[in-house]
């Protein structure tokens, strides 16, 4: 469907009576669609940055939760002997035949 000149052709009566020429016309439509553009751009950056901030975010997550999990499991690990020797250190030192030197050697186990 052709576009009827009597718009066009109003609007450019108006620009005429009100003093307006066709290069401030376009200066300004040019200046509104740069305007535009640049928006639209900043949009693009600005959710471009979200996704890889978020992708970090998820990544860091990730991470952090493994790094746990072999922390817990190590920690057990090393423990779980540890608390074996306290209990034998213990079970030693209640012998009342150690002699004065294996008395040392267990108090520089507990330490």
């Amino acid at each position: 469907m052709a576009m009827p000149l009597f718009p066009l052709s109003y609007f450019l009566a108006l620009f005429r009576v009100f003093g307006i020429s066709m290069s401030v016309l376009s200066f300004h439509f040019i200046t509104m669609v740069a305007k535009g553009f640049y928006a639209a751009v900043l949009v693009d950056v600005h959710l471009d940055t979200l996704v890889v901030t978020q992708e970090a975010l998820s990544l860091e997550q990730t991470a952090n939760e493994a790094r746990r999990a072999y922390l817990k499991y190590l920690f057990h690990e090393v423990r779980t002997p540890l608390h074996s020797l306290s209990i034998g250190i213990d079970i030693l030192d209640r012998n009342p035949h150690l002699g004065e030197e294996d008395m040392e050697s267990l108090q520089m186990m507990r330490v």
